[in-house]
């Protein structure tokens, strides 16, 4: 399958799905509902298939073009920029991160920035806890990546970046933020 089929048939799917569940998250009325740990459940779950599947669009791509995952890699990292901005970020290898303490738990890749699952939770942030136009407002619950250095980036966020880089490479139309 051409990584263009596979990112509107399997990933965006699972990305839209992913925002769904998170706005049921933060939705205000479910903070202090009985069904708030099925809203936090349902945001992981989704979450997780959301980065599994747009982090193996590389390994779709490279086996359709017969390239090497390392080449297809690096052309997604040098289109991937912050919130559409011109700062190039390094949310590709994040989103590879995110994916494999996912699907491990754990993992001791070297060059990982994340090392275990438990940097990827659920919780409200504070002005100023993510960066400039970043996640959720008012103290909402989201999907946050808590990095070792203290800062927290909204996996939102993240997911947006990779899906925009995966566009540019693609030569496909970039619709508004959060729409897939």
């Amino acid at each position: 399958m051409k990584a263009a089929d596979h990112l509107e048939k399997i990933v965006l799917p699972a990305v839209r799905e992913f925002f769904a569940a998170e706005d049921s998250l933060s939705a205000p009325a479910q903070d202090q509902s009985p069904e708030a740990e099925y809203f936090k459940v349902t945001a992981l779950r989704r979450a997780r298939t959301a980065s599994i599947e747009l982090n193996h669009l590389a390994d779709t791509h490279a086996n359709f073009t017969q390239s090497s995952l390392a080449s297809v890699r690096t052309l997604i990292s040098s289109n991937c920029t912050m919130l559409r901005s011109n700062t190039m970020c390094h949310d590709c290898s994040l989103l590879r991160d995110i994916a494999d303490v996912f699907k491990h738990s754990s993992i001791d890749r070297k060059s990982a920035t994340i090392k275990h699952s438990k940097a990827v939770v659920t919780v409200s942030t504070g002005y100023g806890e993510l960066g400039y136009g970043e996640g959720k407002f008012d103290g909402t619950e989201q999907i946050i990546v808590e990095l070792p250095n203290g800062d927290k980036r909204a996996l939102s966020s993240i997911l947006q970046n990779v899906v925009d880089a995966w566009r540019r490479l693609l030569v496909l139309s970039l619709p508004p933020v959060s729409e897939f």
